[in-house]
């Protein structure tokens, strides 16, 4: 929940919301299983507490700017991002997040960038992310996903998704995410829809730490 206003100066809010990068991995997060690239650094990502958020929308430019206040000392975080719009149909995104992890935790930050493409019924979206999660740990990461979505109906429409994260640490790299999304959706109204989604688990199950298997998920969302 959070609080705000919102004028010809744009608009400005306070509480648990997302935060400014949110709007770079909504490029590709389209998906059931997608999203998860902006959950490397706190600063990056949704439904954060204590978050002040600010957006101004130009007439081809969309500019975010988010802090947190977090309840932890020296536990702040901030983020900053634009979009662009070609009018044929082409988004251009670019973030940036940092934030620290507690005293004498280290920090962590992140760069994310996004590509979007609409032709009609079609739409095409990428992010790449980097970054450091830890920087007193020497933890790195880098994360990628691509999605696909065609609109067959009103109501009905396809979406393909792969992503794939990485996580260094001391120059050991390990696979943190590696998998392909098929979902069909049907959306009743605007705000309520099903889906039926499988996922393809490429993971490693010594990377993962448990045995891997493939998923499939069959659910209602109703957005509020």
């Amino acid at each position: 929940m959070y609080v705000g206003m919102k004028g010809d100066f744009g608009s400005l809010s306070f509480g648990r919301q997302n935060t400014a990068g949110v709007q770079i991995s909504d490029m590709s997060d389209i998906g059931t299983f997608t999203g998860d690239q902006k959950a490397f650094v706190s600063a990056g990502n949704e439904q954060i507490n204590n978050t002040i958020a600010y957006g101004y929308d130009f007439e081809s430019f969309k500019l975010k700017a988010s802090y947190i206040a977090d309840d932890q000392k020296n536990a702040d975080g901030y983020g900053l991002s634009g979009i662009y719009s070609a009018p044929f149909g082409l988004d251009i995104g670019l973030g940036y997040a940092a934030n620290d992890l507690g005293t004498d935790k280290g920090s962590a930050d992140q760069i994310i960038a996004g590509l979007g493409y609409t032709m009609g019924d079609l739409y095409f979206g990428a992010t790449y992310t980097t970054g450091d999660k830890d920087d007193k740990a020497d933890t790195e990461f880098t994360g990628i996903e691509v999605s696909a979505q065609y609109k067959i109906t009103k109501e009905f429409r396809l979406i393909a998704a792969y992503q794939n994260q990485e996580e260094e640490t001391k120059n050991v790299t390990k696979d943190k995410a590696d998998f392909f999304e098929l979902t069909g959706r049907y959306d009743f109204t605007k705000n309520f829809r099903s889906y039926l989604a499988y996922k393809a688990n490429g993971l490693d199950d010594k990377d993962a730490g448990y045995k891997v298997e493939d998923t499939i998920r069959l659910g209602l969302r109703y957005d509020f």
